[in-house]
């Protein structure tokens, strides 16, 4: 955040921000300061620990996301501090994941996660929530490939970057289904070690049901 904060002000961004040294005191102060319509800050820096949960932020329309979590649920909550009841402007999240490091790689294990989370209410079959060998040494892999992402997603731009013209609509986020976002078996967020459950290695998404996770990203 400080990096960030840093560059923002280079630009000339009025600059708001929230972290774990903010005290709690001070915190609505800011989120009602930051929602105001005659507001003229034009960023506000959060971190998904202190700022990813609870908090309504309808004044921000755009969301860069750029440190992803192992869990995707806490992905999901920051999303859903600016995509939510009382929103009037259209939101874009964004991603920023830098291409071969280890935040491609968690990006993929959210994507994995997220397909076997919807499959796992349809089976009677355990959901195994630690990382396999093969998983583990992916991890430490260097791909041969400039981006697997772009690469998985099997996208025709031709590397250009341009995104879709449109966008499907989906509902905004109220805060009783924003409970169902949170994770209860926080283990899943980063694994505990090779796993010794013989139906976890069946635990694969075929090959489209991992082309509809991608694209929902």
């Amino acid at each position: 955040l400080d990096m960030v904060t840093s560059l923002c002000s280079s630009l000339g961004l009025c600059v708001m921000r929230l972290d774990g040294k903010t005290p709690v005191a001070d915190r609505q102060t800011l989120i009602t300061k930051f929602n105001s319509e005659k507001n003229s800050d034009n960023v506000f820096l959060l971190s998904t620990k202190a700022g990813g949960i609870g908090l309504n932020l309808i004044g921000a329309s755009r969301l860069i996301l750029f440190d992803s979590d192992w869990n995707p649920a806490s992905d999901l909550q920051a999303m859903a501090r600016i995509w939510r009841d009382g929103q009037t402007k259209p939101c874009h999240i964004y991603r920023l994941i830098t291409a071969g490091t280890v935040e491609e790689k968690i990006l993929h294990r959210q994507i994995k996660k997220t397909g076997l989370n919807s499959l796992i209410n349809f089976s009677d079959e355990p959901y195994n929530t630690t990382f396999l060998d093969d998983e583990l040494k992916d991890i430490f892999t260097l791909s041969e490939v400039e981006c697997e992402t772009h690469e998985m997603a099997g996208c025709s731009c031709d590397g250009c970057g341009l995104l879709p013209d449109e966008v499907d609509d989906e509902p905004e986020v109220s805060d009783d289904e924003e409970q169902s976002l949170i994770t209860s078996d926080d283990s899943a967020c980063i694994g505990e070690g090779p796993s010794e459950n013989p139906a976890a290695t069946d635990q694969e998404l075929s090959s489209n049901q991992r082309d509809e996770v991608v694209q929902s990203y």
